[in-house]
């Protein structure tokens, strides 16, 4: 698993591949990899993409 750091500062737990993501990531002690993401397009790619692994979905809601 790989722990991926939103840029305020909440973190996920992931499997998914770090490497599809605009992210600065390292290691600690050569095991575990924490991945920063760097832009507000990259954070919600990976949500989203987090979204559907817990099979969550967004509808609009219309205000009116």
């Amino acid at each position: 698993m790989t722990r991926f750091v939103m840029r305020n500062g909440d973190v996920f737990e992931s499997s998914r591949d770090p490497h599809h993501f605009d992210a600065y990531c390292y290691r600690k002690d050569g095991v575990e990899e924490t991945c920063i993401m760097l832009s507000d397009q990259s954070e919600i790619q990976f949500l989203m993409q987090m979204g559907n692994d817990a099979h969550l979905k967004y509808d609009a809601v219309e205000l009116g």
